[in-house]
């Protein structure tokens, strides 16, 4: 099977255009969804032997 890049060139192109504009249009209107990573902060993972409440761990997490 091969496949004729050069003679489909218009279709190639019309569909990488798409797919920039497509990008371009999403990263503008929704913007950027930073992770932990690049925001700063820190991510605790704590585990319960038994349910908990959270606003129990919210009092115990603010006066600390």
């Amino acid at each position: 099977m091969t496949l004729d890049v050069i003679k489909h060139h218009r279709w190639w192109f019309a569909i990488s255009s798409t797919l920039v504009i497509i990008s371009l249009i999403s990263i503008f209107t929704k913007g950027f969804n930073f992770g932990i990573d690049y925001t700063g902060g820190t991510i605790v993972e704590v585990v319960f032997d038994q349910p908990v409440e959270v606003s129990q761990v919210r009092d115990v997490t603010v006066n600390k």
